[in-house]
């Protein structure tokens, strides 16, 4: 306890009193099997301070700087923390999001610091560079964000983005009235934020804008294609050759031109995958009559 000394076993060196030093010291068998030699320096103050101040912030406990009380600290408070930020990296990488190198880094940090007793803790706690507070409120908070509901936004915001991409090469024009390369420009950069916990307002207003514009556009796009299709039955049922069909036929290009209705309502969240299918089945639509007159019915009101 008194720093003085270090215990050299099988599984490596001990400087603090712990369950290691303690077992090296519980029998002479223990003893014998084991090395003892002066210690050739000592933690100076002001990195126990550092070290217990730290200690201190991460997990809101005094902690006395002194190398005993640091290491015994550790060993009660880090395994907890290392088991409930255990999955980040995973659910980093399965949600498309950045940190994940950096949350594998914390997680090794974590297991080293309390090896041996936690021997190694106030000399790492208490340099002056030491990264450890600052990345585990990092990995903390992206875990209560995630934890709190954000991952299904996370998912929506990928979704979102992806289909706006897709609408890009389904039709350039229909991307460009929903300013859709202005929308996914900052999607993509916050989901690849390793801060993005802190940009989730910003997040949340470009996906409610995107929604907004596409509900109307939506709404748009398919009145149009109604009124097309309907305005082309009508046409095809006044032409002069009409009555002189067979019911058989008269049937077949009705269906021709009526099976690309679309569904009542989109599912929530699934609007714009709803736009693009009128988008595609408008151009469907526009193909079919092409073949059937020699002026098609306009698709615009």
């Amino acid at each position: 306890m008194a720093g003085q000394i270090e215990i050299h076993t099988a599984e490596g060196v001990v400087r603090t009193s712990g369950p290691k030093g303690q077992e090296a010291f519980r029998s002479t068998v223990a003893f014998n099997r084991v090395g003892i030699a002066r210690r050739d320096t000592q933690i100076p103050p002001e990195a126990l301070e550092r070290a217990a101040s730290r200690l201190e912030s991460i997990f809101g406990t005094e902690v006395m700087p002194l190398e005993d009380r640091i290491a015994a600290t550790v060993r009660a408070k880090v395994p907890p923390l290392a088991e409930s930020i255990g999955s980040l990296p995973d659910r980093l990488r399965l949600l498309g999001l950045a940190g994940e190198e950096r949350s594998r880094a914390l997680l090794g940090s974590l297991t080293a610091v309390v090896q041996q007793d936690a021997g190694a803790a106030a000399s790492v706690l208490g340099a002056v560079d030491c990264a450890l507070p600052g990345d585990i409120r990092w990995a903390e908070g992206i875990v209560t964000a995630l934890n709190g509901g954000t991952e299904e936004e996370i998912k929506q915001a990928h979704r979102i983005a992806k289909g706006l991409e897709e609408l890009t090469s389904i039709d350039p024009v229909e991307a460009l009235t929903l300013d859709a390369a202005v929308a996914v420009a900052p999607i993509r950069d916050i989901l690849a934020s390793q801060d993005f916990p802190q940009r989730l307002g910003d997040l949340r207003a470009v996906l409610r804008s995107v929604a907004d514009k596409v509900a109307t556009r939506l709404d748009a796009l398919k009145s149009q294609y109604v009124n097309a299709r309907d305005r082309a039955r009508a046409e095809l049922e006044a032409m002069p050759e009409w009555p002189r069909l067979t019911d058989t036929d008269r049937k077949d290009i009705v269906e021709q031109v009526s099976n690309h209705d679309l569904p009542e309502r989109p599912v929530p969240g699934q609007e714009l995958a709803q736009l693009q299918l009128v988008v595609v089945r408008r151009d469907q639509l526009a193909a079919k009559l092409d073949k059937m007159f020699a002026t098609p019915p306009t698709f615009h009101p």
